[in-house]
């Protein structure tokens, strides 16, 4: 039994519809999602970044990649002010020498921190990634002293996951940026050129069906 043409051809337009619509809601992605949904803490990463939406909502890879840097210097300078804190109370011996090594890592952290909008700015993304798997390994670093025997509660725990995973998203924006041309800051232009390629395929569906 033959298919009436005209259902033929509504199989077809719906075929095409779901096809563009699911180009379209590609097309809408933002790069905050693009970021997160690339990270181990996808949660913690949409959430430290909506915390500023006004910055981030219309924000490109680059200047997201400033935010992370600007988040990940203010973690690492405030752990370092609480290990002089804890480290001028302590009275183990143990405690005192792996705070004072954690200050070490930290300090290396911010080193790495500062170098990265260098790194950033001057399109070597290349070193950037470097970098930001530098302050990753810094706070991992710093974690593993309290799990060595004896075993105990690590003080900075907090600032640690922290660091590590803004290190992480870092590192997962330095992968998204291209490593062969320098692309200054981006604002809305990113989601413009997502929103004119959903508008050119919801044209295209429209003509296709009438």
């Amino acid at each position: 039994m033959a298919i009436p043409i005209y259902k033929s051809y509504s199989c077809t337009y719906l075929l095409i519809f779901l096809f563009l619509i699911s180009g379209i809601f590609f097309a809408s992605a933002t790069p905050v999602e693009d970021v997160c949904h690339r990270t181990h803490d996808e949660a913690f990463c949409r959430t430290v970044l909506g915390s500023d939406p006004p910055r981030t909502q219309t924000a490109g890879l680059h200047e997201l990649g400033q935010i992370v840097i600007d988040m990940a210097s203010r973690i690492a300078t405030d752990a370092k002010a609480k290990i002089l804190s804890l480290s001028s109370s302590a009275k183990d011996p143990k405690l005192i020498k792996d705070l004072k090594m954690c200050g070490v890592y930290y300090g290396d952290a911010l080193t790495s921190v500062k170098a990265a909008t260098n790194y950033l700015n001057r399109g070597e993304y290349g070193d950037l990634n470097v970098n930001a798997g530098a302050v990753n390994g810094d706070a991992l670093n710093c974690e593993a002293l309290f799990q060595e025997p004896p075993t105990r509660k690590s003080p900075l725990t907090s600032e640690n996951d922290d660091l590590e995973r803004f290190g992480e998203i870092l590192e997962v924006i330095s992968n998204l940026l291209p490593s062969t041309e320098y692309n200054p800051p981006q604002k809305s232009g990113y989601l413009e050129k997502r929103y004119k390629t959903a508008h050119l395929q919801f044209i295209l569906f429209v003509t296709l069906l009438f």
